[in-house]
């Protein structure tokens, strides 16, 4: 099993690397990390996009964000979406150009993607998902330093 935190988002093969309960466990860890009121979520094509949004959703609900579902879109239109809607994040289920066996996460962090901010975050969100609590950067970073005014 390859890892599927990458410096900037998660990917990997569907069912094995990238699961429905990794979905669930990142819409939790990304709300108990960030504290989003709102969230909108959209995804590509693929087939295993559906079933790893719907979990992602629960996951994200659970933790208390309100989400907004877009459905299918592309990457770019949901950071659009994000900026339109106000949203304090954003989360694509997609593998971008990966083959179609692959899929995975992309995130925007107030209309920020997460490969302009700081690799803490994917870091800390796989910490949390691993190890039920995050580890502490306040030496190096500060969550407030993803958040873009």
């Amino acid at each position: 099993m390859a890892h599927p935190f990458k410096a900037y988002d998660v990917r990997g093969i569907y069912g094995k690397d990238v699961t429905e309960e990794l979905a669930y466990k990142i819409g939790r860890a990304f709300v108990d990390y960030l504290k989003p009121k709102t969230v909108v979520v959209g995804m590509d094509m693929r087939e295993s996009s559906k079933p790893l949004l719907e979990n992602l959703i629960k996951g994200l609900r659970e933790a208390g964000a309100d989400v907004i579902n877009v459905g299918l879109i592309s990457t770019d239109m949901l950071y659009f979406a994000s900026v339109y809607l106000g949203t304090d994040g954003a989360i694509q289920i997609t593998a971008s150009h990966n083959p179609k066996e692959y899929n995975g996460l992309k995130f925007i962090i107030s209309i920020v993607p997460i490969k302009l901010l700081s690799f803490t975050f994917i870091f800390s969100i796989n910490f949390f998902i691993n190890n039920g609590s995050f580890f502490n950067f306040s030496i190096f970073s500060h969550p407030n330093e993803f958040i873009v005014i």
